[in-house]
C-alpha cells in the first residue's frame, strides 16, 4: 500500500521559499514607505513657500514665526493662507526661522529632515534640506 503525500524535506524546501518571498516584500514595503514620507515632505515645503509667499505679497513681509504640526494656521489680518502648517511625517519637525522682526522680515529659511535619504532630482542623495524663498533647496 503506497501513501500518497509530501515529504518532510519538500514541505522545509517550501517553507524556506515563502520566508524568503516575505522578507522580500517586507523590504521593498519598508522602501515604498520612506519614499512615500520624503514625497510628502517635499510636497509640504511647496505648499508652506506657496502660502508664505501669498503672505509676503499681501504684507510685504514674511511672518516672523510659523509653528508646524499644531493647530497654528499662517494668517494674518484675518486672511487664512495655510490651515494649519502641516506636521512633518519623518521623525524632526520642519523648523521656520524668519530673518527679522515684524514686520520686516525680508527672508526665512526653513530646514527639514528626510525619512532616511533623499535622491534629489538632480540623482544627489541627502539626508536633509534647507528651504529659502523661491529655493526649494534639494
Amino acid at each position: 500500500m503506497k501513501t500518497r503525500g509530501f515529504t518532510l524535506i519538500e514541505l522545509l524546501v517550501v517553507i524556506a521559499i515563502i520566508g524568503l518571498l516575505a522578507t522580500i516584500a517586507v523590504v521593498s514595503l519598508n522602501t515604498a514607505r520612506s519614499k512615500s514620507k520624503n514625497t510628502k515632505i517635499v510636497a509640504d515645503i511647496k505648499q508652506v513657500q506657496n502660502a508664505l509667499e501669498l503672505f509676503y505679497s499681501d504684507n510685504m513681509s514674511y511672518p516672523s514665526s510659523v509653528t508646524f504640526g499644531g493647530t497654528t494656521n499662517i494668517a494674518t489680518n484675518g486672511v487664512t493662507y495655510m490651515q494649519p502648517a502641516p506636521k512633518s511625517p519623518a521623525a524632526t519637525e520642519y523648523v521656520y526661522v524668519g530673518k527679522g522682526t515684524w514686520p520686516n522680515v525680508a527672508s526665512y529659511t526653513i530646514k527639514y529632515v528626510f525619512d532616511g535619504s533623499y535622491v534629489t532630482p538632480s540623482g544627489l542623495s541627502t539626508t536633509s534640506a534647507t528651504a529659502t524663498p523661491g529655493v526649494l533647496g534639494i
